[in-house]
């Protein structure tokens, strides 16, 4: 019976070894897990600070073509009142001829 409850005792006592080297562990797993769950959320919000630094660049290259398409068309129309002038030049020319 003596040798029963000290074979009893020692199981209790390997197993409560054991439970406290696997307790061990999954805190260092848990460790590890929560620093990989934190890395991942800094890299998460490095993307989306990312992302809205190029949405924004996006929108401001949207914003200079537009005006530079509307640059192209100021142009355009100023050509084209250029030429007006000269053909009113030349008409106005013609008119001082015949008087």
């Amino acid at each position: 019976m003596a040798t029963d409850n000290k074979q009893l005792i020692n199981s209790l006592i390997e197993k409560s070894t054991e439970l406290k080297s696997l307790n061990a562990q999954l805190k260092s797993d848990k460790l590890a897990l929560q620093n990989e769950l934190d890395r991942q959320r800094e890299d998460l919000k490095m993307a989306y600070r990312d992302s809205v630094e190029w949405k924004s660049k996006y929108d401001s290259l949207k914003i200079a073509k537009t005006m530079a398409a509307s640059r192209e068309d100021i142009d355009a129309a100023q050509a084209r009142l250029s030429n007006l002038v000269r053909k009113i030049n030349k008409c106005i020319a013609l008119i001082n001829q015949q008087q």
